[in-house]
């Protein structure tokens, strides 16, 4: 089709493969009602058309965190076509194959984690825990925390799993089926100064009994469920905070800021968190995927 003003195409180089990508290859009437579609939320690649007076061709950009994929055919395709309100000129230390590493996933981590600690989250305070570890929200909320000197506890239903969880900088591993055998009280043992949570359901609602007072609870996803029967306890004795968080409602002075925050972290400790697969290969990937997804970063390469 023709191309809008606004409008660019990208020819891609990589792209990822993300948990919401394998709602949509199931076909969950949640995230896409229509098909034919083409899933990808992420996307790294450059310009060969533009309508846009922001990009010129040969601009290196990127989109993550944004509606593609959703919204619009997204990033598992050699073109793409994409409205130039949702990329961003990729920062000049960060590679296309980097920016899709970190995707949406450690772009949401760093996000939440600058919004915690602007908000006043101190790694003196106490141990944060993180929940469902191997996703790649929870790998990369795991390799940043740690990096910014605080004790990381990681929550996971793979055990097995415990040594990678271990090299990204957690220092203790608890299975989820433990966590979910504490009594049912409304409050538990203060413990961690804050909940980074991609889970939901009652892996949240254990989890913020434990947050000390004044502590801080971030709800980034709901994999495990999305409605949470919780005792309001955390809440009005120690004066918790839950916050929200969608990284697509950040400001561009902020996702400038987090990019930036995103070129500090160093290849060697990325290198432990992605699996790179060619596009020819994606079919049989995904088929796997959507009978048993396994957490991580899997990142398409292109050419």
């Amino acid at each position: 089709g023709k191309l809008s003003k606004h409008e660019v195409v990208i020819k891609s180089h990589y792209s990822t493969i993300n948990y919401k990508d394998i709602l949509i290859c199931r076909g969950n009437p949640g995230l896409v009602r229509k098909f034919p579609h083409i899933p990808g939320i992420d996307i790294a690649g450059e310009i060969v058309l533009s309508k846009s007076k922001k990009f010129k061709i040969g601009d290196k950009v990127t989109a993550v965190c944004q509606p593609t994929g959703i919204n619009t055919s997204g990033g598992w395709s050699e073109y793409v076509k994409i409205p130039d309100k949702w990329i961003e000129k990729i920062p000049r230390d960060i590679s296309l194959k980097k920016a899709m590493v970190i995707g949406t996933a450690g772009f949401t981590a760093m996000y939440s984690a600058l919004k915690l600690t602007k908000l006043g989250l101190k790694k003196n305070n106490g141990p944060v825990l993180v929940t469902g570890a191997t996703g790649g929200v929870g790998a990369f909320s795991i390799l940043i925390f740690s990096k910014m000197g605080f004790h990381v506890q990681a929550v996971t239903r793979k055990i097995e799993m415990s040594n990678y969880l271990k090299n990204l900088g957690a220092k203790e591993v608890i299975a989820q089926s433990e966590l979910d055998n504490n009594p049912v009280m409304p409050l538990l043992n203060p413990k961690f100064s804050a909940v980074i949570d991609s889970v939901g359901g009652n892996v949240l609602s254990t989890a913020s009994k434990f947050v000390i007072a004044g502590g801080k609870v971030a709800c980034i996803g709901n994999a495990l469920s999305g409605t949470v029967n919780m005792s309001l306890m955390p809440l009005i004795l120690r004066g918790i905070d839950m916050i929200g968080i969608n990284a697509e409602m950040a400001s561009n002075k902020e996702r400038q800021h987090t990019w930036r925050s995103l070129t500090k972290i160093s290849n060697s400790s990325l290198d432990k968190i992605f699996k790179e697969y060619k596009f020819e290969d994606l079919q049989k990937v995904i088929s796997n995927l959507t009978k048993e997804y396994t957490g991580g970063r899997r990142i398409i390469k292109f050419l």
